[in-house]
């Protein structure tokens, strides 16, 4: 008997998450499938965002005035202790299922994974402890953007696990020491107990690509051996995505987290924002940029068709 995993979807993949079946129709009569339309919808998004980026790139030309911007306009300090930071706690606890011995960085970091899951990042976790954790992705719809997504999002993650660590947390320290956004095969986040592993402190808030202490410890993937998918479309995952702690999720539920994500734009607009308070200029700057964009799209003659369908 043959031991060979079918990897064909199953015709019904998806019927619970679009109104009447499990495809998306273009303007062109043409049907797309549920998994090819969640892949749109991300990249989608993450392309929004690349222009998004373009237009901060004009507000503020200076790479390093751009990236403490973008951190000073994410950082989430003011919220540790409060109502609305604990009401976050709950709520990372309540979606992962943690137990109420897990501290807050490792509750974050199970949040995180299965963030990334519902945002079809495909990936894997290779250590998880209460001094270090390490994660690796695999497969990133927003690696078009720049190292200053790359950069953002690591030190937002940071961020949200300091409001969920509370006062007496064990202090972590993340860095993204791998970034496709940086042509590498790989994202790899690590987070290191600075306790337990010292190391110098960072000369600017956006420091968070390495070099680490712990870089002996680092457990690469062969790159045959590397995931195309997400949980929810492996077929040895039963279409189904897990956490951790084994709390499991169905792709309609991973469907409605994900697809509505503002992945790629959501930590670019507030920096817009507050690098240009004109609204009416912001409109004009984001029109003339997002117009530009779509000509680029039909500009190649050989494009045209494929692109259009």
């Amino acid at each position: 008997m043959s031991k060979k995993i079918d990897d064909r979807f199953p015709n019904d993949l998806g019927k619970d998450c679009l109104a009447s079946i499990p495809a998306v129709k273009t303007p062109w009569d043409r049907l797309i499938s549920f998994h090819d339309a969640y892949h749109y919808a991300l990249r989608h998004n993450a392309s929004m965002g690349a222009v998004f980026m373009q237009i901060l790139r004009v507000l503020i030309p200076d790479y390093d005035q751009r990236m403490t911007a973008m951190c000073r306009n994410m950082t989430m300090a003011s919220l540790k202790g409060t109502p609305a930071g604990e009401a976050m706690k709950q709520n990372s606890a309540n979606l992962t299922g943690a137990f109420p011995f897990i501290n807050g960085y490792q509750m974050e970091m199970i949040q995180s994974d299965h963030d990334d899951e519902t945002i079809l990042l495909a990936g894997r976790v290779v250590d998880y402890n209460h001094y270090r954790f390490e994660k690796e992705l695999d497969t990133c719809p927003a690696d078009i953007i720049g190292s200053e997504y790359c950069r953002i999002t690591t030190y937002a993650f940071g961020q949200l696990g300091n409001v969920l660590n509370g006062e007496d947390g064990i202090p972590m320290d993340l860095h993204m020491v791998e970034a496709r956004g940086c042509g590498d095969l790989h994202c790899r986040l690590v987070g290191e107990n600075r306790e337990k592993y010292p190391m110098p402190p960072k000369e600017k808030i956006y420091d968070v690509m390495g070099p680490i202490a712990t870089a002996d410890q680092i457990q690469p993937t062969p790159e045959e051996e590397c995931f195309k998918e997400v949980q929810c479309f492996r077929s040895e995952c039963g279409y189904k995505s897990r956490n951790g702690l084994n709390k499991e999720f169905t792709v309609k539920e991973m469907w409605e987290q994900g697809a509505p994500n503002l992945f790629g734009t959501n930590m670019i607009v507030p920096s817009i924002i507050v690098a240009e308070p004109d609204e009416e200029k912001r409109k004009h700057l984001t029109k003339c940029m997002f117009e530009a964009t779509g000509k680029m799209t039909f500009s190649e003659f050989a494009a045209i068709k494929g692109v259009r369908e």
